[in-house]
């Protein structure tokens, strides 16, 4: 609330009929203004449109927050390390398969910087020089960001997976 609003005094007896308009239309006035105020702050918080976004103040993964999975498929007998940059909006994922990889591995990003108020929006791509195919599917959920390789990988070959995490 405004200070405005504030230092409204109510008059303890009101003199007269005019005393109590005149207090009457300055308080009206004055929640009006406050209406708008919240009105405007509203629409801030529900529309904002920008030129350029740019993910500078999410918290740096490190390799404790992304885990190979090993449900479906696997990279190798031995799970690889991933190779991390980044932060929890926006980074890039390197895993090198090594011998005997099975079908369907994929990866899990923990938000480092805790869950999403809500679930957020999310997108990757992969970024390295293997063959194009398989192709890949991903999950988000309000704390992490899952990975799916449709396929299997090649023993000895870099994949290299960009993605941005928003909402």
């Amino acid at each position: 609330m405004s200070t405005e609003l504030e230092n409204i005094v109510i008059p303890e007896e009101p003199q007269s009929e005019a005393e109590v308009f005149e207090w009457l239309k300055r308080l009206r006035l004055v929640l009006v203004n406050e209406l708008a105020a919240i009105k405007a702050a509203i629409a801030l918080q529900s529309l904002v449109t920008a030129r350029r976004l740019h993910s500078v103040r999410g918290t740096e993964i490190v390799a404790g927050d992304v885990s190979v999975t090993s449900g479906a498929g696997i990279w190798a007998t031995t799970p690889p390390t991933p190779v991390i940059s980044g932060n929890d909006q926006r980074g890039s994922i390197t895993i090198t398969a090594a011998a005997t990889p099975t079908a369907n591995p994929g990866w899990e990003l923990t938000f480092a910087d805790g869950d999403w108020v809500e679930i957020p929006e999310a997108m990757v791509v992969r970024n390295d020089n293997a063959t194009p195919t398989p192709s890949i599917s991903w999950s988000v959920t309000k704390s992490a960001l899952t990975l799916t390789f449709h396929g299997t990988a090649t023993a000895g070959q870099v994949y290299t997976f960009d993605y941005q995490v928003w909402g």
